[in-house]
């Protein structure tokens, strides 16, 4: 196992791929993502999350359906250094309480479908609507 960071590694291990064909997107007009526009677009998402103030150690959630672009933002989550907690989509608002209640994170990216089960949760969280 080398000892990098584990966003530096899969990053590094993606650019080898170049442009060959990763991942398609089936639930968006099967839309097709290359290794390298992989890469970038998860360079570019790790830099806005950096200029957010989002850091190493900070414990962030994600409430949102599997998708092309949740799997960039988990892979510039684990650039930044963040800890990511993925919380099921399928939960109920109470099941979503509760997993909030015990990881307590300071940031939530989510989608406009599942915004509202965030909404009993009261803590002092900053939440990002995406996608």
């Amino acid at each position: 196992i080398p000892n990098v960071p584990f966003g530096k590694f899969i990053l590094k291990s993606i650019q080898t791929y170049g442009d060959n064909l990763a991942w398609i997107d089936i639930g968006n007009g099967s839309e097709e993502y290359s290794f390298s526009r992989i890469y970038n677009e998860t360079c570019k998402c790790a830099n806005s999350l950096i200029k957010e103030g989002i850091k190493r150690g900070d414990i962030v959630g994600i409430l949102c359906p599997n998708s092309c672009q949740q799997k960039i933002l988990v892979l510039a989550l684990a650039l930044c250094g963040a800890t990511i907690v993925p919380i099921n989509n399928f939960y109920t608002e109470d099941e979503v309480k509760r997993q909030m209640q015990i990881v307590q994170p300071t940031v939530v990216f989510t989608t406009s479908d599942q915004i509202t089960k965030l909404q009993t949760y009261s803590e002092n969280i900053k939440i990002y609507k995406f996608g």
